[in-house]
């Protein structure tokens, strides 16, 4: 299939953050991987909190298991009658946590984030 070229004329994208990316072009592959604790706490710290440790939690240590899709032998074709895409404008509001906004071709994606979430609330609530 012969390759089209994505003419964007403005991208707005409030906030990247966590191993994400913003790209304009062509990629062979992408890997992004975020692990990330969130605490959320109520009430006085404690002087007992030491802290969150990655390897206190079995999330960041499990072996992934990745099923692909079955492989089905299919034909496509497709006849472009321009040989550009065109956007006039593209607004984001986040790119976070292990994740791609890209204007291109992208070959290959293994994208993995892993994200333990904690509460800890006074007795009160």
């Amino acid at each position: 299939m012969k390759k089209r070229i994505s003419r964007v004329r403005k991208v707005t994208i409030a906030t990247i953050s966590y191993s994400s990316f913003f790209e304009v072009g062509d990629a062979s592959a992408f890997q992004p991987k975020t692990n990330a604790i969130a605490v959320q706490k109520s009430g006085r710290p404690h002087s007992t909190d030491k802290g969150f440790p990655f390897e206190r939690y079995s999330i960041f240590s499990e072996e992934v298991q990745v099923k692909g899709l079955p492989l089905t032998p299919f034909s496509y074709s497709s006849n472009h009658h321009q040989p550009f895409i065109d956007v006039n404008q593209v607004q984001v509001l986040g790119v976070s946590s292990s994740s791609l906004y890209q204007i291109g071709s992208l070959n290959r994606i293994e994208a993995e984030s892993r994200i333990k979430h904690i509460r800890i609330l006074s007795p009160q609530q």
